[in-house]
C-alpha cells in the first residue's frame, strides 16, 4: 500500500457534482419523536446514548461532534470500519443513533427499520417531506455529503474547462439522474472551477475547526 499523502494543493478543482443531506437517525426503540426530545433525553442521560460512525475522523463522526457541540449534549461514540456496518448495527438496535448520508439509508427508512428525526441542512427533501430540516429547529447544523471532480494540479486550463463542460452536461441529463441516483435524495450542483474551489476552501475551514475543537484523530 502506498504511503504517499496528498493535500488540497495537489489537485485542480473541476466542478462540484452532487450534494446529498446527512440525517439524524434513531432506532425505533428510542423513545423520541423529534430532535427536541432527543436533546432532552441526551441531557437527562449523558453518554448513555450510543451512536455509530464509519470510523474516527469520518464524515458521520464529524457531523455527530458538531451536533453535540451545538446542542450541548454528550453521546458515546462507537466507531466502525465502514458506514454499512454502523447502519446494520443501528437497524439491529446495537447502537441507538446515527448520522448518515440520506441515499445510503433511504431504503431502510422507507421500510420502517429506522426513524429519521431531521435533515441536516437548510432544506427539506422531497423523499422525506414530513421530516424537518435543522434550519427550522433553530440549530445551525449544516452537514452534507458531496461529490466533485478534480484533476492533477498543473493540468492546462483548457482541459479543466473542457472536463467541466462535459461533466456538467451529464449532470443535466434527466435519464442519467433517474437511472443512477436515488430520486429526491441528491441535489445536482454543477459549478465553475472557481466556485468549486471556493466551496472546498469553506468546507476545509469549517471542518478543520470541528476536528481541532473535538480533538479528533483519524485511525
Amino acid at each position: 500500500m502506498s504511503n504517499v499523502k496528498y493535500g488540497l494543493a495537489d489537485f485542480a478543482p473541476i466542478t462540484l457534482a452532487t450534494i446529498s443531506p446527512f440525517v439524524v437517525l434513531v432506532h425505533p426503540s428510542v423513545p423520541v419523536r423529534n430532535i427536541k426530545e432527543l436533546i432532552a433525553l441526551a441531557k437527562a442521560k449523558p453518554n448513555q446514548l450510543n451512536y455509530g460512525s464509519s470510523g474516527n475522523g469520518s464524515v458521520s463522526h464529524l457531523a455527530a461532534e458538531q451536533f453535540q457541540t451545538l446542542a450541548g449534549v454528550q453521546f458515546t461514540h462507537i466507531p466502525y470500519k465502514s458506514g454499512g456496518q454502523s447502519v446494520t448495527d443501528l437497524i439491529a438496535g446495537q447502537v441507538q443513533l446515527n448520522f448518515e448520508n440520506l441515499p445510503v439509508i433511504y431504503p431502510h427508512v422507507k421500510a420502517g427499520k429506522i426513524k429519521v428525526l431531521a435533515t441536516i441542512g437548510g432544506n427539506r427533501y422531497r423523499t422525506l417531506p414530513d421530516v424537518p430540516a435543522f434550519s427550522e429547529l433553530g440549530i445551525d447544523l449544516d452537514f452534507r455529503g458531496w461529490v466533485g471532480a478534480f484533476a492533477p494540479v498543473g493540468v492546462s486550463r483548457d482541459i479543466v474547462n473542457r472536463l467541466n463542460g462535459e461533466i456538467n452536461k451529464i449532470l443535466s441529463n434527466t435519464e442519467f439522474n433517474d437511472k443512477y441516483l436515488v430520486p429526491g435524495s441528491v441535489e445536482f450542483k454543477a459549478t465553475s472551477p472557481e466556485e468549486f474551489a471556493k466551496f472546498i476552501n469553506a468546507e476545509h475551514a469549517k471542518w478543520s475547526k470541528v476536528v481541532r475543537e473535538a480533538n479528533i484523530r483519524a485511525e
